[in-house]
């Protein structure tokens, strides 16, 4: 009877469940103030279940649980179900606030709760089994591995590198050309502005990179106005593409499936990301190639049988991880931040007469970057970027608090607040998906540190009040970096990298094909964000969960040491978390990029498809 009871009731249970939580709307939520609503009348406004979609779902996951459940509970570990967890809160958190712009949905009422908790366990055990049943499925039948390794045709072979960059550049081609000289979004036309005197310099955007890109418009304002913009777009596009190419070269040198390697290309040249940022003259394109080949150049430093491979001794390739990792700290002013971590944990992968090269790096790059922020900036009479950069996270609680509690406020916190930012214009700016309309308001150059010890004192006595408005601000400003299923609203992802902005004065800049011919290319990388699976790929929260679902495999495989190579990916997420826009796939291109290697990288080290057996040099 108990194994009766084992292999049929739980299964059973648990599919409902599942089901459950998959016909929730989030359209409805209860009120802790109407005692009116019970738990029943509360599931029936909430649910959608009439339709026969559901109906297909339930009898699929029934019998998917029916026939898995014996395996996954052999298969499930503490991991899985931690993830599982995890997924499960961000699912709550992204079906809440992306309905109800609240976290009402999991806190009105007892009722209400009881429902996000059932809601909570139908997604757990759906993420709990598949991530089980994954994790066992690699550890018996590894994903890289293949007995029959088919190759490309002989000139593919011989020249893939070549083939990869054409291919790829092909795919950017319909941008390139509808677009045509290219797009030049606010980012990209502030730093060609400042280039020009038109605005002041400042390191709002990197000024190394706005030199760069100032200079090739320059060379090409010889010829016309729309030739210097094409100039700029031309070399960066050629420079992304050898970047992209180089890492599935890269990848495939290592051994990679040839699905692998097609996917790869069909990665970098397909996905419709790429080719808008193909043609536009922003930061990001130039960050996210350098970061996408500097992770496939820092595995093979960790990796001496991968160094082998390349040919090149650690010493030249320290050379090259250094050289790339400094280009990405002047392409993004926070590039710093992700490659001073990962030299810093390079010293946990060299020998032991290697690891001063690690130490050098992390002084050089730290030196360096400083030196030109610090001594270079200033002597070219470029002055820094603003500090509200900093306080997008305080700014939005400070917002929402005033947008909540108006009356809950005192004067001595209202004077702190106004000496900041515009105590008056705030709660009417606020925006919970974008602070950048609150960061307008902050008064700049006449803050002292004082202003600021005071605005913060402040801050901090209204969240002892209210901490939970401060939780929702920020929930509702990052929700969309781990929901993988809900576009950005804030901003369009593709309406930034496809628009004609004024460029400088008395510019003849302008494209050649009508608004309508761009319109319909657009249009059609907006459907991208529709279809199912698509979607998830210009999704930004797909790489959060991708990460974190790599981080536990190699967990379950006991492959300890290759979580420290994730460092930088991981990094990349905080970045996001804490940027003023939720969910804006341009803020996680940079791990969208590097996907592929990491990809390879973890299932590859998780399963000792490459041998990570440290061989000092001489």
């Amino acid at each position: 009877m108990e194994k009766k009871l084992k292999k049929y009731t739980l299964p059973v249970i648990a599919a409902i469940l599942t089901v459950f939580a998959l016909s929730m709307t989030g359209l409805y939520a209860g009120s802790a103030d109407n005692p009116g609503e019970t738990f029943l009348s509360l599931c029936k406004k909430e649910m959608t279940g009439i339709g026969i979609d559901k109906l297909v779902v339930l009898i699929a996951i029934i019998a998917l649980y029916m026939k898995c459940w014996r395996n996954f509970c052999r298969s499930c570990k503490w991991i899985t179900h931690l993830i599982a967890a995890m997924f499960s809160v961000f699912m709550l958190i992204g079906m809440s606030f992306s309905v109800q712009g609240n976290w009402s949905f999991f806190t009105a009422g007892r009722n209400q709760i009881l429902i996000a908790l059932l809601t909570w366990a139908g997604f757990f055990f759906l993420f709990d089994i598949v991530i089980s049943l994954l994790y066992a499925y690699g550890e018996k039948h590894p994903f890289l591995h293949s007995r029959n390794i088919k190759k490309f045709p002989e000139f593919m072979e011989k020249h893939y590198l070549l083939v990869a960059f054409l291919l790829i550049l092909a795919g950017w081609l319909p941008y390139i050309l509808i677009f045509w000289p290219g797009s030049v979004p606010y980012d990209g036309f502030r730093q060609l502005n400042m280039f020009a005197g038109n605005q002041r310099f400042t390191n709002k955007h990197p000024w190394e990179l706005s030199l760069i890109m100032g200079a090739l418009m320059t060379i090409g304002n010889v010829i016309s106005d729309n030739w210097g913009i094409f100039m700029v777009v031309g070399v960066l596009a050629l420079i992304y593409a050898v970047c992209y190419a180089t890492v599935c070269y890269k990848l495939k040198s290592w051994g990679a499936p040839r699905w692998f390697n097609i996917c790869c290309i069909a990665f970098f040249s397909l996905v419709p990301v790429f080719g808008a940022y193909s043609q536009t003259i922003i930061k990001d394109g130039s960050f996210s190639a350098l970061f996408s080949l500097f992770m496939v150049i820092y595995v093979e430093c960790c990796i001496p049988t991968l160094r082998e491979k390349s040919g090149q001794s650690l010493r030249q390739q320290l050379t090259v991880l250094f050289l790339v990792g400094f280009g990405m700290c002047i392409t993004r002013n926070n590039g710093l931040y992700m490659v001073l971590p990962a030299f810093i944990l390079l010293f946990f992968f060299l020998g032991k007469k290697r690891r001063l090269y690690a130490v050098g790096m992390v002084i050089l790059v730290t030196v360096g970057y400083m030196g030109l922020q610090k001594e270079v900036a200033p002597r070219l009479y470029i002055g820094n970027f603003p500090s509200r950069v900093f306080f997008s996270i305080p700014m939005q609680q400070t917002a929402r608090y005033l947008k909540e509690y108006p009356d809950d406020v005192t004067k001595e916190e209202a004077k702190a607040i106004d000496g900041v930012m515009k105590y008056d214009e705030i709660a009417d700016l606020y925006n919970p998906e974008l602070s950048d309309p609150v960061k307008a308001t902050y008064r700049g150059g006449h803050i002292t540190m004082a202003k600021l010890k005071r605005y913060f004192n402040a801050w901090f006595s209204m969240f002892l009040r209210h901490p939970g408005v401060y939780i929702e601000a920020t929930l509702h400003n990052s929700y969309g970096y781990y929901y993988p299923f809900h576009n950005c609203t804030a901003q369009s992802s593709y309406r930034f990298y496809t628009v004609n902005e004024p460029l400088i004065e008395e510019s003849d800049y302008h494209q050649i094909f009508s608004a309508e011919t761009r319109n319909q290319l657009k249009r059609y990388a907006d459907l991208w964000s529709q279809i199912p699976g698509l979607a998830q790929i210009c999704n930004a929260g797909t790489y959060t969960w991708i990460v974190i679902l790599l981080l536990g495999y190699l967990i379950y495989r006991k492959r300890w040491k290759g979580i420290l190579v994730l460092a930088a990916p991981a990094l990349n997420v905080a970045i996001c978390i804490a940027s003023p826009v939720n969910g804006l796939l341009r803020y996680a291109f940079p791990l969208m990029a590097c996907m592929p290697a990491v990809i390879f990288w973890g299932l590859a080290y998780a399963e000792k498809a490459i041998d990570e057996k440290r061989t000092d040099e001489k």
